[in-house]
């Protein structure tokens, strides 16, 4: 059992939780593999989390259907310690193979290793499947918010999967959990410049932004569509310039 992980672990049902190698980490928390479960894995938070975040991870884990666990790595089960009534310390999710982040595919670079067959058609198909990713996400009611080519992956036969799930603006039964973060180069104008996100409602609008600037960098070699040369002083930061 890895050290970092609290000791005991159970989903929702009071089932207890065989953890296996850690996979991935990150600033919020780490992944790591399920023993007995080779299609899951488990996302356990490094702190506390406040009640507002754990009632997020509890009611997306409940929402969750067949078309977002098909194409986004989807809270499944709340993960409590102690018990099945603990505090929640993370959550489960579909696990997800086969599939390298966007950035791979677009960078001439990365392509000609990690997508050596890619033709314009298979670049197509992929900014296509990317669209239908995000509709879904939109036609369940939610938002992404922090679009970047981190959280969208690609499959060799062009397929997609999201991430970062737990980040989105999540709005069930007229309850909204916002999205706190986002990356500036993905951000549409109205959101550039501010100080938090906090509190900001987002709109699927907002994401096909992001989803634009993703489809122009898939088809044009990683060039970002407002990326040109500055003719005055100095150094001018792309989001300073709309």
């Amino acid at each position: 059992m890895p050290s970092k992980v609290p000791l005991p672990l159970f989903d929702s049902a009071g089932r207890p939780l065989h953890v296996g190698s850690e996979i991935g980490s990150g600033g919020e928390g780490s992944v790591f593999e399920l023993r007995d479960r080779s299609d899951l894995v488990v996302k356990l938070y490094h702190k506390t989390l406040e009640p507002d975040k754990a009632s997020k991870i509890a009611i997306m884990a409940k929402s969750a259907n067949e078309r977002l666990l098909k194409l986004t790595a989807w809270p499944t089960e709340a993960i409590r310690v102690r018990s099945a009534t603990g505090a929640i310390v993370g959550f489960t999710m579909p696990k997800i193979t086969g599939h390298k982040q966007a950035f791979s595919l677009y960078s001439p670079k990365l392509r000609l290793r990690d997508f050596p067959k890619a033709s314009w058609q298979f670049l197509i198909r992929s900014a296509a499947n990317a669209a239908r990713a995000f509709a879904v996400v939109h036609e369940s009611g939610h938002v992404i918010g922090d679009v970047n080519h981190g959280n969208l992956f690609v499959g060799e036969r062009a397929t997609v999967r999201l991430i970062d799930c737990d980040s989105y603006q999540i709005t069930i039964n007229e309850s909204r959990w916002f999205c706190e973060v986002g990356t500036p180069t993905h951000q549409p104008p109205e959101l550039q410049n501010i100080r938090t996100y906090k509190g900001v409602i987002r709109t699927p609008n907002h994401d096909n932004f992001g989803l634009a600037v993703i489809v122009f960098q898939m088809l044009f070699m990683a060039r970002h569509p407002f990326s040109g040369k500055f003719t005055g002083t100095g150094e001018m930061p792309m989001g300073t310039g709309h």
